[in-house]
């Protein structure tokens, strides 16, 4: 009996080890586009981030092509609301090993943002990074794929929604209750994320001052 229950609990520690296993890495796994994964949480990522495979993707089946575009910089536009919609909405992707592609198109469309998209651009952004702030923060610590410009944009992107409802609200201090909310969204987040996050609430703190 001993050693029938030596053995189940030998099991189940490797059982949970495969698990832990399983669940590291949104920014770093290998990416497979056809891949089913559970959707991004705000839950810690553990595994720092090492090289940058985003261009993998290029040749994805169930990448838009509007986002292949965006990333390779050739010719693209909005013209087609339900297709930059859609390309919105790929930041609740199933997919985390596709999440940090759709994370750098986004951010590379806002300086071409107009019309109708730039108007829900903001609010997309600002959501993505309230509700999964541990994921963004994970991603953009990867310097091989992520770099200071693409960091530039989303706090642009993010600040755009703040001021719109700041001065639909009066309320001056919306900046500071958003940073208190992505902080401690963080708070369980690696020492790197932490840095991450706070070279991002520098950049949206001295962007919200130029508004």
């Amino acid at each position: 009996m001993a050693l029938k229950m030596q053995f189940n609990s030998q099991l189940y520690f490797w059982f949970q080890v495969l698990i832990s296993v399983m669940l590291l890495g949104a920014c770093n796994n290998s990416p497979d586009p056809k891949t089913n994964s559970p959707k991004p949480t705000n839950s810690q990522i553990q595994n720092s981030p090492i090289t940058c495979s985003l261009d993998t993707f290029q040749n994805g089946t169930q990448i838009p092509q509007l986002a292949k575009a965006i990333y390779n910089n050739t010719h693209w536009d909005f013209s087609d609301n339900t297709a930059s919609l859609a390309l919105l909405d790929s930041l609740n992707t199933k997919n985390l090993a596709s999440l940090p592609f759709y994370i750098k198109v986004i951010g590379l469309t806002y300086k071409k943002a107009d019309g109708f998209y730039a108007e829900t651009l903001g609010l997309a952004a600002k959501e993505f990074l309230e509700n999964h702030t541990a994921n963004f923060a994970n991603c953009f610590s990867n310097k091989a794929c992520f770099n200071n410009a693409d960091l530039q944009d989303w706090a642009a992107m993010v600040i755009m929604e703040l001021s719109l409802q700041a001065d639909n609200t009066g309320n001056t201090s919306a900046l500071m209750s958003y940073i208190k909310q992505i902080e401690n969204n963080c708070k369980n987040c690696t020492s790197i994320e932490k840095e991450t996050l706070q070279e991002l609430v520098s950049i949206l703190s001295k962007h919200w001052a130029l508004r």
